[in-house]
């Protein structure tokens, strides 16, 4: 996986303790052509331990491996039950 991160915004809340993260990357495969770049927002705990950017590449490729990973929740209509498809 080439994952570049290209920029990191640090959202403070009360003095200087970081509220949130919002992490900008961009990924290519040059073998497959096959490029993507996006954003994570991490919240401060994410972030405090990841601060350098070989452990913060770690982290959002796992977020990004994991969101690809994830089963589509089935939507419910109003009475609460599945929805046929």
């Amino acid at each position: 996986m080439n994952l570049k991160i290209t920029r990191v915004s640090l959202k403070y809340g009360e003095g200087i303790e970081v509220d949130s993260v919002n992490v900008h990357f961009r990924f290519d495969q040059k073998e497959s052509d096959l490029y993507f770049s996006g954003s994570v927002q991490l919240t401060g705990e994410e972030y405090e331990g990841n601060e350098s950017i070989p452990k913060l590449t770690k982290t959002i490729e796992n977020y990004i491996i994991n969101e690809l990973n994830k089963e589509d929740e089935p939507e419910e209509n109003p009475e609460g039950e599945p929805k046929e498809e």
